[in-house]
């Protein structure tokens, strides 16, 4: 697990998400995970059904057997959540919410992923859940990307998921062709090793790297795209937002520098 975090799973969604898929979401994960749920409630926050807090709780208990923890934080859902895991690392976050834009001076999603420093489970507004018969974890030239191998081999262990391993590098990069071919090996033996089945869909060059994966998970029925954030390569910032805005299917977000310490 994540090191100095604690067996529970945060989640926050704003007024906007879709509900079904907020409950849908909720349920598979403490059913599958069978961890604490606490809903972190921000300012933006939207409700159960119109539903009170007590209500709320009783509703999860009698409807999926889920025992619920509430704590409200100030700002919107991001903001919110931030708060919250500084004060105490979950092991997992799941945010249903709008693309945080870029600007000038950077932000988007690759920041506030980097800011929470824990995996994050995002729904846009457009997602539909899926539980996950795959988890596609496409790679790229940098290689920090081999940190998050623990993080996507621990859910997957969890979820009983196949993993999809693909590695995406842009034509102007075919010189380091060589490098995502290692790390894409690296992560087949990473997760053999831990008895998790890997399906390995080789090494792609592309001028449009989002589109090639986008593609790709699209010919995948039931799936999570792990997006492992990294500062530099095709799967740098702008690549990081565009995923997120335009995956119509749940994205994990595994933020720069995070591992779970025991699987690597």
């Amino acid at each position: 697990m994540n090191e100095n975090s604690t067996e529970k799973i945060y989640f926050s969604f704003d007024s906007a998400a879709q509900l079904a898929v907020v409950r849908d979401a909720i349920a598979y994960l403490a059913r599958t995970f069978r961890f604490p749920m606490i809903w972190v409630s921000g300012s933006d926050a939207g409700s159960f059904d119109q539903l009170g807090v007590d209500e709320v709780k009783n509703d999860f208990r009698l409807r999926y057997g889920i025992s619920l923890e509430v704590q409200n934080e100030k700002g919107n859902c991001w903001q919110a959540m931030q708060a919250a895991v500084k004060k105490e690392k979950p092991f997992l976050t799941l945010i249903s919410s709008d693309v945080q834009a870029e600007g000038l001076l950077g932000g988007g999603m690759r920041s506030w992923t980097t800011k929470l420093g824990v995996p994050t489970l995002f729904l846009n507004h457009d997602a539909q859940w899926q539980n996950p018969d795959m988890l596609f974890m496409p790679l790229d030239v940098a290689s920090e990307t081999r940190q998050k191998f623990g993080c996507v081999a621990k859910i997957a262990t969890k979820s009983r998921s196949m993993i999809a391993v693909k590695g995406v590098l842009k034509k102007k990069d075919a010189e380091n062709s060589h490098l995502v071919n290692i790390y894409v090996v690296q992560a087949n033996n990473f997760m053999v090793d831990r008895g998790i089945l890997v399906k390995d869909l080789g090494v792609v060059e592309s001028q449009d790297v989002v589109s090639e994966i986008m593609n790709s998970a699209m010919e995948m029925r039931n799936k999570w795209l792990c997006i492992l954030s990294n500062p530099e390569g095709g799967l740098k910032k702008s690549s990081f937002q565009q995923l997120c805005e335009n995956a119509g299917f749940p994205v994990l977000l595994i933020p720069f520098q995070c591992s779970y310490r025991d699987w690597e």
